[in-house]
């Protein structure tokens, strides 16, 4: 019985978005400005990332195929996904319908010199959607004040996670100019 109310409550999550990746992204995205990701991008994204974060944050380490991304993204369909990889720095986003997450941003030099060509590219693929992201406080929730500061996104909600040797962050921001 539990696994059928578990069973029901998968589908009832993954049939709507579904639907919305086939039928609603299919039109809107512009594949030639954002194509679908391959497993040679998602192999160069990993290395970065390798190089990018402490191996225990390393968290794409295994992940070689975009069913595994697929999986790994918590979404059902590849047109979900929305990425740019670079010879230093990557980031990854999934279209949920109500808001984007985001995934994982890495820069194999540990700078971020890019951080505005990110945000551009980023604010093209989302719009006026909210974004949900788990940043660690030294590292990406840095770049996230930073970027409120500059008054470039607003801060919607912001709760605290304090793990054993991090403070992570759960943010929802929405892009302002």
């Amino acid at each position: 019985m539990i696994k059928i109310i578990y069973l029901i409550g998968k589908l009832v999550i993954y049939i709507p978005e579904f639907l919305y990746s086939r039928f609603v992204i299919e039109r809107k995205r512009d594949y030639k400005k954002y194509p679908l990701i391959s497993d040679e991008d998602i192999i160069k994204i990993v290395k970065i990332e390798q190089m990018a974060f402490p191996q225990e944050l390393a968290y794409m380490r295994g992940i070689n195929s975009v069913k595994k991304l697929i999986k790994f993204c918590s979404c059902c369909d590849i047109r979900q996904i929305y990425y740019k990889v670079t010879d230093d720095w990557y980031f990854i986003l999934v279209d949920r319908k109500e808001f984007f997450s985001f995934i994982s941003c890495g820069d194999k030099n540990k700078k971020c010199k890019e951080i505005f060509t990110i945000y551009n590219q980023v604010k093209d693929i989302v719009g006026r959607k909210m974004i949900i992201a788990w940043c660690r406080k030294g590292t990406s929730y840095a770049l996230v004040k930073l970027m409120e500061k500059r008054g470039n996104i607003e801060i919607i909600y912001d709760e605290i996670d304090k793990q054993e040797t991090e403070e992570w962050h759960n943010v929802r921001v929405k892009i302002v100019k």
